[in-house]
C-alpha cells in the first residue's frame, strides 16, 4: 500500500498558510514530523 497527495494547500481565512506540500510513502516506511511550537506540525 502507498500513501501519497500531491499540491496540499491549508487555508485560514480563505488564506494559504500550507501550500504545494507533496508526500509520497511506500508501506513499511516511517516518517517523523519536527519542528518548534507554532510551526504548522498538527496544521499539516
Amino acid at each position: 500500500m502507498k500513501l501519497c497527495f500531491n499540491k496540499l494547500v491549508t487555508e485560514l481565512n480563505h488564506q494559504a498558510i500550507i501550500q504545494d506540500v507533496r508526500f509520497d510513502r511506500n508501506e513499511g516506511e516511517f516518517v517523523g514530523v519536527v519542528g518548534p511550537n507554532g510551526s504548522g506540525k498538527s496544521t499539516l
